[in-house]
């Protein structure tokens, strides 16, 4: 009969600080990490850095990305969650490339302050050497972006975007969909045909349980989903004009109950709780709001571990156990 071991305190020794080397390699080697999992950046060369395709919410975060405002670095959590899903959607890129499927991969596509799509040469797209793109000179962008994968199936040609969720979510996608997702790939799909010339077949989200590794495809309609993104590239560049000749930010995310949305999170939002070099507060009306709710008698007040916070804000016990942010990095 097998007998259960109940764990000494010696079995659990963690003397070996191999979470905070993970979390310091994740952090300091993000660049090397990116190519190896063939997943590189475009948005910052060192000149000056370009909206995404991304058809987030926050408009003020797309402006402070752009300006270089500070940020507070990601929390290591925050960094593994990440990692996990680079390396689950580079095992899709290996099987379909396995496959014999494979027409492109990270195949860059951008627009200028025009709106006009880059020049780009059709058979970087659709042969076998997608590496050998245009020049780009990011100081011309409006926004750049990569493309996951295009794929030949039967004959056609289809766009595909992964996104990795946890088995919650992957749950939830048959009673909903994330439109941010679809203005993006929609972004893609549009700025990709007009770059190269080439018809796409279709454009498919496709989900990744990074669980148990369940998938689930989406098709997005592009006579709907366009106009939406063309709306995302108009209030980007708006809001970016406005705060040059103003120093206006975009109005704040929408609070609801006093609660901000969950795009300004300091888990997924180096600006929600960052500083200028003067002091003063980056996102005044996140920051306020974090730090009250973590200040609070709840606790946090948001339901986040407070081992998830960012790296540059620490985390101390008053005496009745409960949190106290304190901002020692500015």
């Amino acid at each position: 009969m097998r007998k259960s071991i109940i764990p000494t305190s010696d079995r659990f020794e963690n003397s070996l600080p191999l979470a905070a080397i993970l979390d310091e390699y994740l952090a300091t080697q993000r660049d090397y990490v990116g190519a190896w999992v063939g997943n590189g950046g475009d948005h910052d060369d060192g000149r000056e850095p370009t909206f995404h395709y991304s058809g987030g919410v926050c408009l003020r975060k797309d402006v402070l990305k752009k300006e270089r405002a500070p940020e507070t670095p990601m929390p290591g959590l925050s960094l593994r969650r990440f990692s996990v899903g680079n390396l689950i959607e580079a095992l899709m890129d290996k099987a379909v490339e396995w496959k014999g499927i494979s027409v492109a991969k990270q195949a860059k596509v951008w627009r200028d302050y025009a709106f006009r799509a880059g020049k780009g040469a059709k058979e970087d797209y659709t042969g076998r050497n997608w590496n050998q793109e245009p020049r780009l000179d990011l100081s011309e962008c409006l926004v750049v972006g990569r493309i996951d994968h295009i794929v030949r199936w039967q004959g056609k040609l289809y766009l595909l975007d992964w996104k990795t969720v946890h088995s919650k979510k992957f749950d939830y996608l048959d009673y909903w969909q994330d439109a941010s997702y679809c203005v993006q790939l929609a972004g893609y799909f549009a700025t990709f045909q007009d770059m190269t010339g080439v018809k796409l077949d279709g454009a498919r989200l496709v989900f990744l349980d990074k669980d148990v590794l369940r998938l689930k495809q989406i098709c997005i309609d592009p006579e709907f989903w366009v106009p939406k993104a063309w709306e995302r590239w108009r209030a980007q560049r708006a809001s970016w004009e406005k705060r040059r000749e103003t120093r206006e930010l975009p109005a704040e995310l929408e609070f609801k109950k006093d609660k901000p949305q969950w795009a300004c999170d300091p888990r997924y939002c180096g600006f929600s709780l960052s500083k200028w070099p003067s002091g003063s507060n980056v996102c005044p009306l996140a920051s306020a709001y974090w730090t009250n709710a973590a200040n609070s008698d709840n606790g946090t007040g948001t339901g986040i571990s407070t081992t998830e916070l960012p790296v540059s804000v620490e985390t101390k016990a008053r005496g009745n156990g409960k949190p106290i942010l304190v901002n020692v990095g500015g």
